[in-house]
């Protein structure tokens, strides 16, 4: 096995990202802003997220303007065969045109990835999270990045500069998402997606509807006892077992031809049972719709349906972060339906209240965080976080989002 010299690849990577900041950053972004009809495609393509960006440090837009710049140049047939030998460019120095001719060799892309080491400071291994691709890249700022912020999904734009990769861009941190969350979103932009392939040819051509997740950079995992709070539904065909077996193991209640399977939990010491999870079963269409609030509650509810004498699978249909739901109905402007029977039986529906309460709590510590912030005051996170009723980790996090600043 090949021992890579790391004090040999750093001054490589050195020179070559100053050559980007020259040939890159301070010449063909410049280029390719004035050209083409960029300027106003990227102003077009912003105005639908006006009430998201709004809300971003005015140092934000700019960065994602320059980015989408990066891509046109950089991307599979991108603009960077046609600059090679245009006129200024020719003028260039030597090694500005050698390294632009190392970039076209292959296409800049975008990447959700998780880091698995870091074998040298400044250089990380990763993986692709939806290509399987691992790669090493070069990147002082992630270095600076404390070590428990680097666990998680990231998103950003990558270029291979030979031996390694170097990002372009804001890196997004995601470690409060997973990739199920991401295909998600892809598939409420276009239901066609179905494979990997589709949801990163989507990326690519729909890049702004990537930036605008730079709404949830830093921001936490929700947790709901002890375990990550995802909204979780499947919806199957099947038989309705005998009402006993229901009975049994669910509160149940049926209104015109659905019946509502209710699975509580251990008693509290209120005596109070918490909703663990909930399954309807439609009489007309034979579907049955299970539901619940983290994956652990999923399975139980599953492995409870299945005693009464459902016969169902083990995976979800969907599996999506509140965070991400709420993200993607203000981007789509539109409001996002999982459970298709919560209307029939809203008067009494516990897990959507619990959902909400958490919601409401994290929305009004971040509301009071910003005052704080506007006013310079370092504020004390654990006793704001127990006055809302939230985690001390959950609070720090969307400390750390809210103050963070824009990193290359």
């Amino acid at each position: 096995m090949e021992t890579t010299d790391f004090s040999k690849l750093r001054a490589y990577c050195i020179e070559k990202t100053d050559l980007n900041a020259k040939v890159i950053d301070q010449f063909l972004v410049d280029l390719a802003g004035r050209k083409h009809n960029n300027e106003d495609k990227m102003l077009r393509a912003l105005k639908p997220f006006a009430s998201i960006v709004k809300k971003w440090d005015d140092e934000v837009v700019p960065y994602f303007m320059g980015e989408y710049l990066i891509l046109q140049i950089l991307q599979k047939d991108g603009l960077i065969h046609s600059y090679l030998n245009h006129a200024s460019v020719l003028k260039r120095p030597a090694a500005e045109q050698e390294f632009l001719h190392l970039l076209a060799k292959e296409p800049a892309v975008f990447s959700f990835f998780t880091i698995l080491s870091n074998p040298s400071p400044d250089f990380f291994t990763a993986i692709d999270l939806f290509t399987g691709e691992e790669f090493l890249f070069y990147s002082p700022a992630t270095q600076k990045t404390p070590e428990e912020e680097r666990k998680g999904m990231w998103f950003t734009l990558r270029a291979n500069i030979g031996p390694c990769w170097i990002f372009y861009g804001i890196n997004i941190y995601l470690h409060g998402l997973t990739p199920d969350d991401i295909y998600f979103y892809a598939t409420e932009i276009d239901p066609e997606v179905e494979t990997n392939e589709d949801l990163m040819a989507q990326v690519h051509s729909k890049p702004f509807h990537y930036f605008m997740l730079f709404d949830l950079n830093y921001y936490p995992a929700m947790t709901i006892q002890q375990h990550h709070m995802r909204f979780v539904t499947a919806d199957d065909v099947t038989n309705l077992p005998p009402k006993k077996e229901l009975e049994a193991r669910f509160e149940t209640e049926t209104r015109e031809q659905v019946t509502r399977m209710i699975l509580l939990g251990e008693e509290e010491e209120n005596g109070a049972r918490t909703v663990t999870g909930e399954a309807f079963f439609d009489r007309g269409t034979g579907e049955l719709h299970r539901s619940a609030f983290s994956i652990a509650q999923f399975d139980m509810l599953t492995e409870e349906l299945r005693k009464a004498g459902f016969d169902i699978p083990d995976e979800p249909t969907v599996s999506v972060a509140p965070q991400m739901l709420s993200f993607a109905g203000e981007i789509l402007k539109r409001q996002i339906i999982l459970n298709p029977y919560g209307d029939l039986f809203d008067d009494d529906d516990e897990l959507d209240e619990e959902g909400e309460l958490l919601m409401a709590k994290m929305n009004a510590f971040t509301s009071e965080l910003a005052v704080l912030i506007n006013q310079n005051i370092t504020p004390d996170l654990d006793a704001l976080a127990d006055e809302f009723e939230l985690p001390h980790d959950s609070a720090r996090h969307l400390y750390n989002a809210m103050t963070s600043q824009v990193k290359r």
